[in-house]
């Protein structure tokens, strides 16, 4: 990912009217100082360094948070059963990943951050927007994203990471439903949906319709939240969105 190429797009497409950001994003003004309080101050302890790493992929910082929990519970020391090291569960130079730092270098916070960050940024961009199979293959690796370990994975992140940005904007008791997406250039799949009421996280489709011949999410509402913004093959940005339907209310949150 080219950082630099990456900001320029974004900020052209703001100028041009192609892209509305949300008040939440992943960079730019507005962006969150502070991790949504749903995390624990296990994870909270980290939160600077989080949010530097999270900013610097083009990642939401409670996208990156929800991985950190999910993997280490926010201990920085940790030691997993098959060798994976530290915050984000990075596999260590000594288990035969020649490329990267070993297990000393990976209990330094910041090392491990920046690694398992710049993991995370590859997938998404692998996947082309698809966060479920993403994560999963953050987990397992591409050729094991259809087990049942990785897809719990994510499952739980993406889970969680709903929660967060619920709390964030005050969707606490009510049930609403979280829909990942494709933001641009238009809105579409594949669409993955956290429902509060549900233990699980389900795939919708690929396309942003309902049987009925409108779309699922409305195309002119801007996400609640920007999980990741990345350039594709061809060198255009592509922004995975996250959007809010409550429930009882029948309206999309920010709508």
């Amino acid at each position: 990912m080219r950082p630099l190429r990456l900001l320029l797009i974004t900020l052209l497409m703001i100028t041009l009217g192609v892209l509305v950001l949300p008040t939440q994003s992943v960079s730019g003004e507005g962006e969150p100082e502070r991790l949504s309080a749903y995390w624990s101050p296990r994870v909270q302890r980290w939160a600077d360094q989080i949010i530097q790493e999270a900013h610097h992929r083009g990642i939401d910082p409670d996208f990156l948070a929800s991985l950190v929990w999910m993997e280490s519970r926010g201990d920085a020391h940790a030691v997993g059963p098959v060798g994976a090291i530290g915050l984000m569960q990075i596999m260590p130079s000594e288990a035969g990943f020649s490329w990267r730092p070993s297990t000393a270098e990976l209990l330094n916070p910041d090392t491990n951050l920046f690694w398992g960050t710049r993991t995370l940024a590859t997938v998404l961009e692998q996947s082309e927007g698809d966060v479920f199979n993403a994560l999963a293959a953050y987990n397992g690796g591409w050729e094991q994203i259809h087990y049942r370990g990785p897809k719990y994975f994510a499952t739980t992140i993406m889970r969680d990471y709903a929660q967060a940005v619920a709390q964030r904007h005050g969707l606490r008791s009510e049930r609403w439903q979280a829909l990942f997406a494709v933001a641009t250039p238009t809105i579409h799949g594949p669409i993955w949906v956290a429902d509060s009421a549900r233990e699980d996280v389900y795939f919708y489709s690929r396309q942003n319709w309902v049987p009925e011949g409108y779309p699922l999410i409305p195309t002119a509402l801007a996400p609640t939240a920007i999980v990741s913004h990345f350039e594709n093959e061809k060198g255009e940005l592509q922004t995975i969105g996250l959007w809010y339907h409550r429930v009882e209310e029948n309206i999309w949150l920010d709508q």
